[in-house]
């Protein structure tokens, strides 16, 4: 059974939402509301499978709304009913959120539950297991697990930017008025606020679906990203090329395999300043570590060509640092 609770500030819609529901099978509606306080209260001391809510109603929208009750149960489903039509909703860029567009169709409604009934049956089947997930941002973006990239589909390049920062920054708070700043700049402020919650509710979901052990939480005027079991590459690899660097007997094979992981820049798919400096900086090390790899080749091996074409091959993707490489090694004999 299918429990749902529904809110809409219009008394004549939440009768007609709720006696739709009541033909639909394996539906229980166990709550119809017109105070969103109310509706918080009910989520928080009872367990319900979706909610139905107009996405504009007095004091608040129904995305913040959306986002205050995933804070409590964040595997709700929600729908959102709304008299905006469909280019208005693109506008608002929610088309990862399910909605239902005013007058209610009842073919529609039983479109959605069925998408719902179909996600929560994925759910329960789903088996949790000890798999080993790594953020891969050296390079475009993408997730591994177990060393092999998951399908990402990202509803919106937003959703995937603001991802990308909340990686970035992971170790602090996010204050959610400078991230509508940063990302939502050139828009009102309620728009660009709604914009906000709906690339977290985006994000949550891919988070969900693939299973990925990273919690995003909102407190108050601020979000918290819990991912402490999740590697992020760009991390791994500098502690490892610094640690390197530092040692008194480096291995020249342990050089080529920490090559073979840097495949581009940081974060090269994501247009946003605040990616800039850190992209930089791992690019100064990525160089600095060729450098020191070439003059360790020539001093340790006495047959370094080999190794020389090794390297060309796997700096092939950026020319800087292969016209370094051909500059450092033009000396050597060739032939």
């Amino acid at each position: 059974m299918l429990e749902i609770c529904i809110i809409d500030d219009e008394p004549l819609a939440l009768q007609y939402l709720r006696f739709l529901l009541n033909q639909i099978d394996d539906v229980k509606v166990t709550g119809a509301y017109s105070d969103p306080q109310k509706l918080i209260n009910h989520i928080r001391t009872k367990r319900v499978d979706t909610v139905l809510m107009d996405i504009q109603m007095p004091g608040i929208t129904g995305i913040e709304l959306a986002e205050q009750l995933l804070m409590i149960q964040p595997k709700i489903e929600i729908v959102f009913v709304t008299a905006y039509d469909e280019y208005a909703i693109k506008a608002f860029e929610i088309n990862a959120l399910d909605y239902i567009l005013k007058p209610i169709q009842k073919h529609r409604l039983e479109l959605s539950i069925n998408r719902i009934k179909e996600e929560l049956a994925e759910n329960i089947t789903f088996k949790t297991d000890q798999a080993t997930f790594v953020i891969n941002n050296l390079g475009k973006l993408s997730i591994e697990k177990n060393g092999q990239p998951i399908s990402i589909k990202w509803r919106t390049t937003k959703a995937k930017e603001l991802f990308a920062c909340f990686t970035q920054g992971h170790l602090h708070s996010f204050r959610k008025a400078k991230l509508i700043s940063e990302m939502w700049g050139n828009l009102a402020w309620d728009n660009a606020s709604s914009q906000l919650y709906s690339s977290v509710y985006q994000i949550r979901r891919v988070l969900q679906k693939a299973n990925i052990p990273i919690e995003i939480v909102s407190q108050d005027e601020y979000y918290k990203v819990n991912l402490s079991s999740v590697k992020i590459m760009s991390i791994e690899w500098k502690q490892a090329v610094l640690n390197l660097l530092d040692a008194e007997n480096p291995s020249v094979s342990n050089f080529i395999e920490l090559l073979k992981i840097y495949q581009g820049d940081y974060l090269e798919d994501i247009k946003q300043d605040w990616a800039i400096p850190e992209r930089n900086g791992l690019r100064e090390l990525w160089i600095q570590f060729i450098q020191y790899l070439i003059d360790l080749i020539k001093e340790q091996e006495e047959q370094p060509l080999h190794l020389i074409a090794k390297i060309k091959s796997l700096v092939r993707f950026d020319q800087e640092v292969l016209a370094i490489v051909e500059e450092r090694t033009s000396t050597l004999n060739y032939h």
